[in-house]
């Protein structure tokens, strides 16, 4: 019996719970956690996890594709692809790539594979830095057994992925006037947050500090802080996206460059 898809004018969240129930109703041995609007984690028995993007086939169907056919073809394409494969020895040092996430998103991972298992840390705020390995058109979270097994501590393993990070530098671009934003393939932007140099080299140009914002996975703004005009703006367009809905969202955190470092911006000043 076909799983019934919910109301006939889908929503990304009906949409996202229409696969969910065809997950289930297929594959009970996959434990499926819809994480979001299109977005979803599917745990295989063995432990690896998929994070996956209905964002394709929901655009087909908008496109008049029909649902159930596009659900059938995205599930039948997860079960043959199978679990991501986190590389290992040195194919897993060069995948390294440090992620920007909220303390949220730790959490359920911690909830998933046990806290311990995966190596995080600390970055400013609510937010923290997990590893993946870039498996190209994926990513997958780095457990700690991983790096251990690839005799990578995981200190060591972040000076890694920030490097790998460095490295992609020829990929990114910058776009905007005074409201500007990195475009880096859809998977780091957040992440250059982390990286020192290139905030050193904005700040030069700028009156104030720079502020900056990670929305998304792939959306990281930023302006000139001595520019009340420019910080005014992205407010605004932080307070638009939030309206709109993100994919990959993370945070509305407002931080501040102050040389060394970030801080949140609307925090109180340390003692």
């Amino acid at each position: 019996m076909a799983t019934q898809i919910p109301d006939p004018g889908y929503t990304p969240d009906s949409f996202t719970a229409a696969f969910a129930a065809k997950v289930r109703a297929a594959h009970p041995e996959l434990k499926v956690e819809v994480n979001g609007p299109l977005h979803l984690t599917v745990e295989h028995p063995d432990g690896g996890q998929h994070a996956l993007s209905l964002e394709h086939p929901w655009t087909d169907v908008r496109q008049g594709a029909d649902a159930e056919e596009a659900l059938e073809r995205f599930l039948t394409t997860m079960v043959a692809a199978g679990p991501p494969k986190v590389p290992e020895g040195p194919a897993l040092h060069a995948a390294l790539r440090p992620v920007v996430k909220h303390i949220d998103y730790v959490r359920a991972v911690f909830e998933q594979v046990g806290q311990g298992e995966v190596p995080v840390f600390g970055f400013v705020g609510e937010l923290y830095i997990m590893l993946v390995a870039d498996l190209g058109q994926s990513m997958a979270v780095v457990s700690s057994s991983q790096l251990q097994k690839a005799a990578i501590a995981p200190k060591d393993a972040l000076l890694v992925a920030l490097q790998n990070l460095a490295n992609d530098l020829n990929d990114v671009a910058i776009h905007g006037d005074r409201l500007r934003m990195f475009q880096a393939g859809g998977n780091y932007e957040a992440s250059l947050l982390l990286l020192g140099s290139i905030w050193e080299q904005l700040a030069e140009k700028m009156q104030g500090d720079p502020i900056a914002v990670p929305l998304a996975r792939d959306l990281l703004v930023f302006t000139d802080g001595g520019d009340p005009e420019a910080v005014a703006e992205l407010r605004a367009f932080v307070e638009r996206t939030r309206e709109e809905g993100l994919s990959y969202a993370i945070s509305e955190a407002v931080l501040a460059w102050n040389g060394g470092g970030w801080r949140l911006l609307d925090a109180p000043p340390e003692a």
